[in-house]
């Protein structure tokens, strides 16, 4: 069972990662096989220590077996949240050569062979953290397969080779939900995992992807970058510039880790966005998610004094609680200059080129 964390007052369950089920998934394979036996759960080392994982399925025979892990994310809104992981393990590598069609081999270790199938995708580019043609598991998922797999086939004293097959039969479809396919990988999701823990809205894993994108970026020569908030703005972006897919860092809420991060790295940088996360830009937030606060009309009403609209309209934007009101009444009012005044601002402030959507993914401003 994982551990609650506490957050406003509300217990937030934590999950495990895709590299914990596929760990705990190899190990119960190797435990069926060459222990006859099958088990409801498993517990597996991890760099933040000891867990037990639960074993959705498994059954054997005298020659393989297989197990599988329904990926549990907690409260964390990971697309992998429910997936289920294959593992199959054979005591000694199959003799069918059809069975290594569109597998992939994993070197892991001495002891055992591994090789990834179907769900799992392949690193087809550099700037990642395995090398091109092998299967994207990340090193601390690599790491805890081998450790854990090495240590039960020492305790059991197994006198063969066995081979493990992971998979993900979900995986390519799930894989469309992230950003793998611009960063290179094809086929299916990765294996991925640092601590072998999910905590919830985890901004190690959202840094960990930005700074790929970025790293991506570089590595395929390109001097701008554009940072998107979100999918929609992201969109919209697209529709203005003609960049390739990579030059598109889609940046969550992280707006200043990404800036920074794109400016150390020698990028020129645009920042697309719609009017809610721009405000929150020009205010000045550390991060723009809603949890870290909403913008007060006096807040508001201060901006657009410091940026120069006319009393007149700052008395009719004052009432307005959302950024989708402040459009209504600009829209209504037929205020003229407030785009151009915020996009201004913030192109001042960060010293960066910037443009201002409509949620229709109308381009409202740009400076």
């Amino acid at each position: 069972m994982m551990e609650n964390e506490e957050k406003k007052g509300e217990k937030l369950r934590t999950g495990f990662t895709t590299g914990s089920a596929a760990t705990a998934a190899a190990v119960a394979s190797i435990h069926a096989l060459f222990r006859k036996s099958t088990t409801s759960s498993v517990t597996i080392w991890t760099p933040s220590g000891s867990m037990k994982v639960a074993i959705a399925s498994s059954c054997y025979s005298d020659e393989e077996a297989q197990c599988c892990v329904i990926k549990d994310a907690g409260d964390d809104p990971d697309c992998t949240h429910g997936i289920t992981i294959f593992a199959r393990a054979f005591k000694s590598k199959p003799h069918d050569k059809d069975f290594f069609k569109n597998k992939i081999e994993l070197p892991l270790s001495t002891l055992f062979e591994c090789y990834t199938g179907e769900g799992i995708g392949v690193v087809t580019s550099e700037g990642l953290p395995v090398k091109q043609g092998e299967p994207a598991i990340n090193p601390i998922p690599r790491r805890m397969l081998k450790k854990n797999i090495e240590e039960l086939i020492k305790e059991l004293s197994v006198n063969s080779k066995p081979l493990i097959l992971l998979s993900v039969p979900e995986g390519v479809e799930v894989a469309k939900h992230t950003l793998n396919e611009r960063l290179g990988i094809k086929g299916g999701i990765s294996i991925l995992g640092t601590t072998g823990v999910v905590k919830p809205i985890s901004m190690e894993a959202f840094t960990a992807t930005i700074d790929l994108s970025l790293k991506r970026a570089k590595l395929l020569g390109l001097k701008d970058v554009v940072l998107c908030f979100g999918r929609s703005s992201e969109e919209a972006a697209m529709s203005v510039f003609d960049y390739p897919e990579e030059a598109y860092i889609m940046m969550g809420d992280f707006f200043k880790y990404t800036l920074k991060k794109a400016k150390n790295m020698g990028f020129n940088v645009i920042l697309a966005g719609q009017l809610a996360k721009m405000l929150k830009v020009c205010l000045d937030a550390e991060n723009t998610n809603v949890k870290y606060g909403v913008f007060s009309p006096d807040q508001v009403v201060g901006l657009l004094r410091e940026v120069g609209l006319e009393d007149k309209d700052i008395n009719l934007l004052s009432t307005a609680k959302t950024a989708r009101h402040i459009l209504e009444i600009v829209e209504k009012e037929k205020i003229q200059g407030l785009w151009e005044k915020l996009v201004g601002h913030v192109a001042k402030m960060y010293k960066i080129k910037t443009f201002l959507f409509s949620y229709r993914g109308e381009l409202l401003a740009k400076a």
